[in-house]
């Protein structure tokens, strides 16, 4: 029988799988914390500027992405630095803070996926041989709203089912903090497991739609594009991150998406019948309002380290959103602010013209 503390709080019973022993950390876990914490609080201070000019060149969809980017890594940061070793019995218990958590992390996984099936129909609207000029008040105004409804009904349909299918009140594990369970049911391949590949399917088919108009447009401007050198450069400039963000949609994204969702839906068979009164009441090894502790050892590889995902995103968003002149005359001026001028000299050059275009997800339609 696993422990179970002696107090009862909130009328929930704690209960400890595997009781740890002195040390309570490891140069392992250590490493990971401050790994974890670090590179969090600086991939969100990367999304800043992009998300400052995404906002200001009305890019729903691109704005809503980075802000849920900001948010995971955030919850991630103050996870691990509650819950950063095995002394489960100094642990708080996370009351009140576990129990709204799912309702943040769960919707925000979704659109973080559903965010990018957005950017990328924008992206192959814009690039498209039928438009040559800039969209009007309204048009932008329809363009948000179908975004929006791309982006946040999964989300919403999500939250309304994680309640009646937790399969107890919540766990916490060391670093992870806030865990949400289920069982292995029909709503839950529905609206959680099968969701996944086909959003990111969707994503996969507007980038290789964004390429194929993208290659549409080269071929009927290239004869222009060999008397104008600027232009030309240009041109190379765009073609080179379009096709950059392409394969980083349908090489790593769209193959681990459908993987990771098949190894999950796989796990969860044989199904059992969904009854609300059985998981909430039902005769179980605890009762549901039980608060599980998992120590670092016991949790899985993907438990510990899916939170490195929106790390490593951040990376793309600076990539892809944050190297356009917009952008690089916002990282220039914070520089002189702070004075570095005086240490890199060049910063006083206004030399950005030279950056390109603005940042993919703010392209106008496309002149050659």
């Amino acid at each position: 029988m696993a422990p179970i503390s002696g107090s009862l709080m909130a009328r929930s019973l704690e209960v400890i799988p595997v009781l740890p022993t002195a040390p309570y950390t490891t140069p392992s876990m250590t490493v990971n914390l401050i790994c974890r914490v670090v590179f969090a609080f600086l991939a969100n201070l990367v999304c800043l500027v992009p998300l400052k000019n995404l906002y200001r060149n009305g890019e729903f969809a691109a704005v809503v992405f980075v802000v849920t980017v900001i948010l995971l890594n955030l919850l991630t940061v103050v996870n691990s630095l509650i819950w950063r070793d095995d002394n489960i019995k100094e642990w708080w218990r996370g009351w009140i803070w576990c129990d709204i958590h799912p309702y943040l992390y769960q919707p925000a996984l979704t659109i973080y996926a559903t965010s990018i099936a957005a950017i990328m129909r924008n992206l192959a609207e814009q690039v498209n041989l039928d438009r040559v000029g800039p969209l009007t008040t309204t048009e932008k105004r329809k363009r948000m709203w179908f975004q929006a409804l791309i982006i946040f009904p999964l989300p919403v349909i999500q939250a309304g089912w994680l309640y009646p299918l937790a399969g107890q009140r919540y766990v916490i594990g060391t670093l992870k903090g806030c865990l949400w369970s289920t069982t292995p049911n029909w709503p839950c391949i529905v609206f959680f497991l099968l969701p996944t590949p086909v959003v990111a399917l969707m994503a996969g088919f507007y980038s290789v739609l964004t390429w194929r108009r993208y290659k549409q447009i080269e071929s009927v401007t290239r004869s222009a594009l060999v008397s104008n050198t600027s232009t030309a450069a240009r041109s190379n400039r765009t073609r080179h991150r379009l096709f950059l963000m392409t394969t980083c949609i349908l090489v790593p994204y769209v193959p681990i998406s459908c993987a990771y969702a098949v190894y999950q839906i796989k796990l969860y068979f044989p199904l059992q019948a969904f009854d609300f009164k059985k998981i909430h009441y039902g005769e179980g090894s605890w009762p549901w309002d039980s608060i599980i502790l998992y120590p670092y050892d016991q949790l899985t590889f993907f438990e510990l380290n899916s939170n490195y995902l929106p790390i490593i995103t951040t990376a793309a968003i600076f990539v892809f959103f944050g190297m356009g002149k917009d952008t690089m005359d916002t990282y220039r001026h914070c520089l002189l602010t702070m004075r570095l001028d005086k240490v890199f000299p060049r910063l006083r050059d206004d030399d950005t013209s030279s950056a390109g275009p603005s940042q993919v997800g703010s392209w106008r339609p496309v002149s050659m």
